[in-house]
């Protein structure tokens, strides 16, 4: 994947005449174009890091505090997630539904379209390690993995623990483990 830090020529942009009648309008074009494409909230959007949440592992969050899994953990990650400047992913196993008490926020969250079912019969895990590999995403969780190191030896330079503080969800990443 090209960074944007990587890339020197400045990009094609059609000729402005084509969108406007006169010279003073396709100024204005040009320039509109121009801050759009390299304005820091939307230069690359397609480039965002992908950031896989381990939906069986959010659920439970709480916990010890918490005891029964709660399905709006996941919510509340994806929040943070995507405050972090990161596309979230979901990863669920439909099993953990007989674990879940709100049945309605359940079945809200798997029509998110964020959501990727792990397929019945294989590990929850592994699904979760394979689906960041594939899209070279890091990992929200609080798993260590640790069973899966041989096979996946990255797993601690792209995973990203959770932490529920005073009611806010905070990713662990790399800036806050620098701090402490």
């Amino acid at each position: 994947m090209e960074s944007s830090k990587s890339f020197e020529a400045e990009p094609y942009l059609p000729e402005p005449r084509q969108f406007c009648r006169n010279s003073a309008g396709a100024t204005k074009v040009l320039k509109k174009l121009r801050a759009v494409q390299f304005h820091p909230t939307t230069h690359h959007l397609m480039d965002r890091e992908k950031a896989i949440i381990d939906g069986s592992n959010a659920v439970h969050l709480l916990a010890p505090q918490v005891r029964r899994p709660d399905i709006r953990n996941i919510s509340a990650i994806v929040s943070a997630v995507e405050a972090s400047g990161r596309d979230a992913i979901i990863v669920i196993d439909p099993g953990i539904r007989s674990v879940i008490a709100d049945a309605d926020e359940f079945e809200r969250l798997m029509s998110d379209p964020r959501i990727m079912t792990v397929p019945p019969g294989q590990d929850t895990s592994r699904f979760v390690l394979e689906t960041a590999a594939r899209l070279d995403a890091v990992i929200v969780s609080n798993n260590t993995y640790v069973d899966y190191y041989e096979d996946f030896p990255w797993i601690e330079a792209r995973r990203i623990p959770v932490a529920a503080v005073n009611g806010a969800v905070l990713l662990l990443d790399q800036k806050m483990k620098r701090a402490s």
